[in-house]
């Protein structure tokens, strides 16, 4: 799923511990920071666009050296249907990351008892 193009700004080097949000691996010592400013350009395919990535994530996807074939492109963004309580199955550390309509359908909620 496309979502969107950012900017790059070195940023410099980090003198403290940095913990990757992707891979939860640790880095100690000189690691280059950047920060990303989100960009307008194609902002209206956010959520929309799909592209057959050929692969695993990555941090960088560059269209200038491999094209990249559009698989899709829906009228409106959505998020995936929840598979049901039988069929979830989730990495404690990736629960944030899940679309908001599955946690809310796993969130628990009061039970009263009679």
């Amino acid at each position: 799923m496309f979502v969107g193009f950012y900017r790059s700004r070195y940023a410099g080097l980090s003198q403290v511990e940095v913990i990757s949000p992707t891979t939860n691996k640790k880095w100690e010592g000189d690691v280059h920071l950047y920060e990303l400013t989100l960009e307008a350009f194609l902002s209206e395919y956010i959520g929309r666009l799909f592209i057959c990535w050929d692969g695993a994530r990555a941090y960088i996807r560059r269209f200038d050296r491999k094209e990249w074939p559009i698989t899709e492109i829906r009228l409106q963004f959505t998020e995936p249907a929840f598979p049901g309580y039988l069929h979830f199955v989730s990495l404690l550390s990736q629960l944030t990351a899940l679309p908001k309509s599955w946690i809310e359908c796993c969130e628990v909620r009061e039970v009263s008892t009679y």
